[in-house]
């Protein structure tokens, strides 16, 4: 009886102490899944990583929550997602804009963006465009750059603020074709716009689906997209590197990050579910219509993307002599 006694008490030991041990040998994801993005809702990128989130989460079985937590251009979204808890269940959607343009715009940031986080992929980039208004005599990128080192002095583009992406383009382009292209900044990329196609500013630099329907009309120009290769939607486009080798090429990108010590088996088995949506002929047909481009790349690549974005920002700023505030 003493013996049968031990044995009993020796299984339900086991049993107990299995219990936690079970608990934590549960397969992720096993909850709902926090995606943030610092940005209000309404925007394109917003309605896409909507999307993409809507796929992923179809493939993982687990709700993935998109949450807006827009404030201090990104900041406040960004700082959540780098201090939430690295177990996977919160991750954030974000852009170019939000990830690294406001380490260069504000002297002291909440967090690291290269220390802080870990990369998951870049879902899509949304290419900008040389454009110019449709008056103007030229046809092309060494016909706008000639034609701006013979009128020193007189051109502008116009951009949706300092330290905005299209600010940054016309610094680039200035830096490596030797121009002075004034730069005039708007309040938002509708003003840019509406003043653009006015005639008030000669050029921008802005996503080609901000003009299209001007362009469609003669109104404006559109000379070259800045991508590492024509959009397959428009292959008579030249690239800006077709006409302006040296210049730098940010990205505009939005993708997804993690917190840095979020273990790697969950960011490779969310890596994994994101390629099946985006690697879709859906998701890219979509993309296509708003002239963006679908990426999809490895963690790694998209890290070392990062890094690279990090310095040719840096070297943007520097010319256009934008200080941190």
């Amino acid at each position: 009886m003493l013996f049968k006694n031990q044995i009993v008490a020796t299984l339900l030991g086991a049993g107990i102490l299995a219990l936690p041990l079970a608990g934590q040998a549960q397969p992720y994801p096993n909850k709902p899944i926090r995606v943030i993005f610092p940005y209000p809702g309404g925007s394109v990128p917003d309605s896409i990583g909507r999307q993409v989130s809507q796929g992923v989460s179809e493939i993982l079985g687990q709700p993935l929550v998109f949450e807006n937590r827009a404030g201090a251009n990104g900041v406040i979204g960004t700082e959540a997602s780098a201090k939430a808890i690295p177990d996977g269940y919160t991750i954030s959607w974000t852009t170019t804009s939000a990830f690294v343009f406001n380490s260069f715009l504000l002297k002291k940031l909440p967090y690291d963006p290269l220390k802080d986080f870990a990369p998951i992929t870049n879902a899509g980039d949304i290419p900008m465009a040389v454009m110019v208004h449709g008056s103007m005599p030229v046809n092309n990128v060494r016909e706008y750059i000639e034609y701006a080192k013979n009128n020193k002095g007189k051109l502008t583009f116009g951009s949706f603020g300092t330290g905005s992406l299209p600010h940054l383009y016309g610094e680039l382009i200035n830096k490596s074709a030797g121009t002075d292209i004034l730069h005039v900044p708007f309040k938002g990329a509708a003003a840019v716009v509406t003043d653009f196609v006015a005639g008030r500013v000669d050029a921008t630099y802005v996503s080609i689906g901000s003009v299209l329907q001007y362009w469609k009309a003669g109104k404006v120009k559109v000379l070259a997209i800045a991508s590492p290769k024509r959009h397959p939607a428009l292959p008579d486009l030249p690239t800006l590197n077709e006409g302006l080798p040296n210049v730098e090429l940010l990205a505009n990108w939005m993708g997804y990050v993690a917190p840095a010590q979020v273990p790697r088996p969950i960011v490779n088995q969310l890596h994994a579910a994101m390629m099946k949506v985006i690697h879709t002929p859906e998701f890219n047909k979509r993309l296509e219509g708003f002239y963006y481009t679908a990426v999809g790349n490895t963690p790694e690549e998209f890290g070392a993307a990062l890094k690279k974005e990090f310095e040719v920002a840096g070297t943007a700023f520097k010319a256009g002599g934008i200080e941190p505030e």
